[in-house]
């Protein structure tokens, strides 16, 4: 025999155990219900098991934290429209009180106007009662 033809024997012989153990052709099922897996396949398995407990343990903890959200939120609605209704009667009462400070301005200004013809009177009422006392005093 040549060596070429050893080689190709041989590398026969090496081929038949390698595919009949290959990784390639898993999963395999043994008897009835067993399965054999890779490990790649195996730590892929575990991973998904083991994002699906972090979220079921996540889910309850995001329910709660909706919940307290949304019970701030609406505490923050009912504080913004007590806060609102508040400014709303501020500014009712600034425009009451200007309206009033206006009146009571034009009153003053009334007065003012009223009180100056009163000083114009007695002045001019005095100094005509001086000058009738001293024509008196004088003759």
């Amino acid at each position: 025999m040549t060596m070429k033809k050893k080689l190709i024997i041989f590398l026969l012989s090496l081929l038949i155990p390698t595919v009949s153990f290959s990784q390639n052709i898993y999963p395999k099922i043994l008897n009835d219900s067993l399965i054999v897996i890779t490990p790649i396949q195996l730590k892929q398995t575990n991973l998904i098991f083991l994002e699906h407990s972090k979220y079921v343990k996540e889910f309850p903890i995001l329910h709660s934290k909706i919940r307290l959200l949304d019970n701030m939120n609406k505490m923050w609605q009912s504080s913004d429209s007590i806060k609102s209704n508040t400014i709303k009667e501020c500014r009712e009462t600034i425009k009451n009180n200007y309206s009033q400070l206006e009146s009571l301005s034009s009153q003053l200004a009334t007065r003012d106007s009223d009180n100056k013809k009163l000083k114009k009177f007695a002045i001019g009422g005095f100094s005509i009662s001086a000058g009738l006392l001293l024509l008196l005093f004088i003759k």
